[in-house]
């Protein structure tokens, strides 16, 4: 199992069960449909942003841009209590970001 924890002042996706970091997240960001509003990614800033556009070339390419269409990043602060929550609890990450989106 994996979860953000907090260790030395800086975030990790951390493996519980070897109590090992997966890696360090510097700039937490999430990728969400906007339309159903559900997570698609979570982690890392530059790895979402590469992913997203390796799915929108993809989609693109493929003549499917309207798949990618409700897709969104949204910057995150650095904490881990709350990546947990919006990694877990789909009641509240849905919540959020509904509230995110209405601003």
């Amino acid at each position: 199992m994996a979860e953000y924890q907090e260790r030395h002042g800086s975030i990790y996706f951390w493996d519980t069960d070897s109590d090992r970091p997966i890696h360090i997240i510097e700039s937490p960001a999430i990728l969400f449909d906007t339309d159903g509003i559900y997570r698609l990614k979570l982690g890392e800033r530059a790895d979402l942003d590469s992913y997203y556009a390796r799915k929108v070339a993809e989609a693109e390419e493929k003549g499917h841009s309207d798949l990618v269409a409700t897709w969104a990043l949204l910057d995150l602060p650095k904490d881990a209590e709350l990546l947990n929550r919006l990694l877990k609890d789909t009641t509240y990450l849905e919540t959020y970001l509904k509230k995110h989106l209405e601003k």
